[in-house]
C-alpha cells in the first residue's frame, strides 16, 4: 500500500511538519494551536490508537488501514496527502464514526467514538448527492436528519 504523508499546520510554532503514516505510529503532530481548555480554544481533539479497517474477509479481504495512531490537537489543522488507494478517506470515515473500525479506537475530546458524529462536514472527491433528491433537498438532508427547524434553514439554504 502506498504511504500518505500526513502534514499539521500550527500557526502558533513551527509552519508545517510532515509524517508518513509510519511516522505516526511513534510520533504526534507538534504543538498546539489553541491550549485545551483555553477560552479561544475550537474544534475538539481526536485520538486513535490502532486504527485498522480491513474490508472483506478471505479471499476478498483488503487491508485498506492501519494500524495507525492519531493525537490531533483542539484547534490544530491536519491534512492528509497521498496517492489514490493510500487511506485517506477510509481515515476520514472512521475517525467521523462514518464507518467502524476493524480493529483499534477513537476518542473525540477524550470520549469513545460510538457513533457518526453529526457535527461535522467532510468533502469528498467524488459528488455525493442523492439522484432522486432536488439540489435544495439534498442541502436540507442534514437538517432532515437532525431534526432542525426546517423554516429557518430552508430560509438560510435559499
Amino acid at each position: 500500500m502506498a504511504d500518505a504523508v500526513v502534514q499539521t499546520l500550527n500557526p502558533d510554532k513551527a509552519p508545517m511538519t510532515d509524517m508518513t503514516m509510519a511516522d505516526m505510529k511513534t510520533r504526534t503532530p507538534s504543538g498546539l494551536a489553541h491550549p485545551a481548555g483555553s477560552a479561544g480554544a475550537a474544534g475538539a481533539s481526536i485520538n486513535a490508537r490502532g486504527l485498522t479497517k480491513v474490508f472483506g474477509s478471505g479471499d476478498t479481504e483488503f487491508h485498506a488501514l492501519g494500524p495507525i495512531d492519531l493525537d490531533i490537537k483542539p484547534g490544530e489543522f491536519v491534512s492528509i496527502i497521498g496517492p489514490s488507494g493510500c487511506g485517506k478517506s477510509t481515515t476520514m470515515l472512521l475517525v467521523t464514526g462514518l464507518e467502524p473500525p476493524s480493529a483499534g479506537s477513537v476518542e473525540i475530546d477524550g470520549k469513545p467514538l460510538t457513533a457518526p458524529i453529526s457535527e461535522i462536514g467532510i468533502v469528498f472527491q467524488d459528488h455525493l448527492l442523492l439522484d432522486f433528491r432536488t439540489a435544495i433537498n439534498n442541502v436540507m438532508l442534514q437538517q432532515e436528519i437532525r431534526g432542525l427547524d426546517r423554516a429557518k434553514f430552508r430560509e438560510r439554504a435559499d
